[in-house]
C-alpha cells in the first residue's frame, strides 16, 4: 500500500499494487473501475469528497457517486504527491514540479516560490486554521505559504534536513516533521519569528 484514506461511509481508499486505486467496503477489497492509476496521495475532505493525486494530475469524486472520478481543471500534467484541506474547505495540492495549487469550488490557482531556488518536489502539506500552509519538499526544505508569499527554511536556517516528508501539528504550538534524518520538532513561534525577520 502506498497511501490510504477513510471516508465517513466506512470505506477505506487505498493506493496499492502498481499504485492503482482500491476500495475496501463490506470486508472486501476491490479495484476501482474505471481504473484510477498512479495514485500518490489520497484525501477525504469535510464534504465527503475523495481526492486522488496521481501521476497525471488530480481527480475527485462526490459522496453521491464515490467511484466516478473526475479530473480537476487548471492543473498542468504533473504528479500530485501531497494533499491537504484548510478550514475554509479549500483543497491544497503539491506537485512534483514544485507548484502549490489551491482548489476552490470555482477555480484552481497555482503558486510558485519566487526566491530563486530551483523547483523542488512537494512531498507534504499541512494547512492550518489561520490560513498558513506548510509545505515540505524534497531537498528544498520547508516552506511557509501565507498571504500569497513563501518563506523558505532549510539547513542554512537550522533545520536538520532539507527533505521534509511529513508535517504534523501537536496542537500545543509545535510542528513535528518527518525527514530523511529522522523526526524533529520546532516551535511554531520560532518559525514565525524567522519569517518576520
Amino acid at each position: 500500500a502506498f497511501c490510504l484514506a477513510a471516508d465517513a461511509a466506512g470505506r477505506l481508499w487505498v493506493s496499492a499494487g502498481e499504485e492503482d486505486l482500491y476500495v475496501r467496503e463490506k470486508e472486501t477489497l476491490k479495484q476501482v473501475t474505471p481504473v484510477v492509476h498512479g495514485v500518490k496521495a489520497l484525501l477525504v475532505d469535510q464534504a465527503g469528497r475523495v481526492w486522488a493525486g496521481t501521476k497525471s494530475g488530480l481527480s475527485w469524486s462526490r459522496p453521491e457517486a464515490p467511484f466516478d472520478f473526475m479530473t480537476v481543471n487548471g492543473i498542468t500534467r504533473s504528479t500530485i504527491r501531497a494533499l491537504a484541506e484548510d478550514a475554509l474547505g479549500q483543497i491544497w495540492a503539491g506537485a512534483e514540479d514544485g507548484t502549490l495549487y489551491r482548489i476552490t469550488t470555482n477555480s484552481t490557482t497555482a503558486f510558485h516560490p519566487d526566491d530563486g531556488n530551483s523547483a523542488n518536489v512537494i512531498w507534504s502539506l499541512l494547512a492550518e486554521e489561520d490560513g498558513t500552509v506548510w509545505v515540505g519538499t524534497f531537498r528544498g526544505g520547508l516552506l511557509r505559504f501565507r498571504d500569497g508569499k513563501f518563506t523558505r527554511y532549510g539547513i542554512n536556517e537550522g533545520l536538520p534536513d532539507n527533505v521534509i516528508c511529513q508535517i504534523l501539528s501537536d496542537g500545543l504550538g509545535n510542528l513535528w516533521f518527518g525527514s530523511h534524518h529522522g523526526i524533529f520538532r520546532i516551535g511554531r513561534s520560532e518559525l514565525e519569528a524567522f519569517a518576520e525577520g
